[in-house]
């Protein structure tokens, strides 16, 4: 069989309604589980309407489902176990109705020091943060058997960003686990950062590909930094550039064991006149398919069952002797903690960093450290002086050596908007205020979000710690709003 094409569906109705009619170009739907999900009274995960609503889709077309998360955080250095295994319960629950092909997130931590961030940000390149990863991969193995995570595009790199296919190989030092090759978000950090595409995409372990992401983007507005800087976004809000396409012609026949090319494209960017685009995107992806598949087909020495549970070479199969790697859900339960699953992680981890000299100084209680400190200079009030004292930490000043303050600064302002609208598509009474007293208001949430940690992952959480806030502060506050 040949690779399998997708959309990524959203949780909108507008954009459920105008994209429709491209259902019967696709192999495949692929959601963000927890954008199906809301928190209910008592602190529970539960579907919403939109869960119901692809479940039917599912039910009634016959597609195939793949999820790709953004908040499970699989960077996490110390994750809070509570709410890991609340989101695992769900993630099967899900499982059990949605039977992904393979569920994906993406590489980073949401998640830093117990306050949501939801923009994945990057962990240092070591290897106690591959190991970190791994965990988390293998956690998720427990809902869905064949995991992985996603190249993401980063505004603020820790480490050399050309050094991060080393650090993918790593991390995905467990059977079954893959690489969401994102070409759009590779070409973003290139852009950015000033480095080429290509040779990152020729580090990369290829032959880990799962799957394949195509979206666009657009730039930053130069008023949003004092340099006047402007930086590619990942916003998935626009048509797929020329560039991105010309990677996926040069290196999507590369990877041998690729399953899925997913067409990306964020709610509330698809217009009436957006739907002709984007069926000519997935029409030029589906040729693009049907050129590769016969390359793919002849170029691929195993089965992909064989590759995947195989996820080194001679060296690391040199590790196992004869003793076959696990290909079965319960042959990879029993291997996740047995002495050959650490001997491949010593491998990996030798392999990737005996030059680092970072590699002996950073453990898991340095990287919680280190979340702990984003995450207050996420929210200082001067971002600046925040990131001069990050570059200086005696600890981690290294750590930052390939780090900009634009783009720090452009994580910030990401991190700030995506609570806002999370506080907004939560709480009707502050949307109400926004509409009314659009200044005012923003004024408020100046004051609420540095006061306030985003311990809330959905709109609800957020609404709660808000007017917990407002209460807090009394009626004739400045902070008071109508009812």
């Amino acid at each position: 069989m040949g690779v399998a094409l997708g959309f990524a569906l959203q949780p909108e109705e507008r954009f459920l309604a105008l994209t429709a009619e491209l259902l019967d170009l696709i192999d495949y739907a692929e959601v963000a589980p927890e954008t199906l999900w809301r928190s209910d009274a008592s602190g529970g995960i539960v579907p919403n309407g939109f869960h119901e609503r692809f479940a039917m889709l599912k039910r009634e077309s016959g597609l195939a489902f793949v999820a790709h998360g953004v908040g499970f955080s699989v960077g996490s250095a110390r994750p809070d176990a509570a709410r890991r295994a609340r989101w695992l319960e769900r993630i099967a629950a899900d499982h059990e109705v949605f039977e992904f092909e393979w569920y994906t997130d993406h590489l980073g931590v949401t998640e830093l020091a117990g306050r949501n961030v939801t923009l994945p940000l990057a962990v240092p390149l070591v290897p106690a943060a591959a190991r970190a990863v791994e965990t988390s991969l293998r956690a998720l193995q427990s809902a869905v058997p064949d995991t992985g995570f996603e190249t993401s595009a980063f505004y603020f790199h820790l480490g050399d960003p050309l050094a991060e296919p080393t650090f993918v190989r790593a991390a995905l030092a467990a059977p079954r686990t893959h690489l969401l090759l994102d070409l759009h978000n590779v070409w973003t950090n290139a852009r950015n950062l000033g480095f080429d595409a290509g040779e990152y995409l020729e580090r990369l372990p290829l032959e880990r590909v799962i799957e394949i992401h195509l979206s666009g983007g657009t730039e930053s507005d130069p008023a949003w930094l004092p340099s006047r800087a402007i930086l590619r976004l990942d916003s998935h809000d626009h048509a797929v550039p020329e560039e991105v396409w010309q990677l996926a012609e040069r290196f999507l026949p590369r990877c041998t064991n690729l399953r899925g090319l997913t067409l990306e494209r964020m709610e509330g960017t698809v217009g009436p006149g957006d739907v002709a685009p984007l069926r000519a995107e997935l029409l030029r992806a589906r040729a693009l398919l049907e050129r590769a598949n016969s390359t793919l087909a002849s170029s691929s020495a195993r089965s992909f069952e064989s590759a995947v549970a195989r996820p080194f070479d001679t060296d690391a199969a040199s590790l196992a002797h004869s003793e076959p790697l696990p290909s079965t859900d319960a042959e990879l339960r029993a291997f996740a903690d047995s002495p050959l699953a650490h001997a491949f992680d010593s491998h990996a981890a030798s392999l990737a960093f005996s030059n680092d000299p970072l590699a002996q100084s950073l453990d898991l209680d340095a990287l919680a450290r280190l979340e702990l400190l984003l995450a207050d200079a996420f929210c200082a009030p001067d971002l600046s002086a925040a990131f001069a004292a990050l570059r200086s930490d005696r600890e981690f000043a290294p750590v930052f050596a390939h780090a900009s303050e634009d783009g720090f600064r452009i994580a910030a302002l990401l991190i700030v908007r995506l609570r806002f609208e999370r506080l907004l598509n939560g709480s009707a009474r502050a949307a109400d205020v926004w509409n009314s007293d659009p200044r005012s208001f923003t004024a408020l949430f100046r004051r609420y979000h540095p006061s306030i940690p985003a311990t809330g992952w959905s709109p609800r959480d957020e609404a709660a710690l808000f007017e917990r806030w407002l209460a807090e502060r009394g009626p004739g506050s400045p902070e008071a709003l109508p009812r």
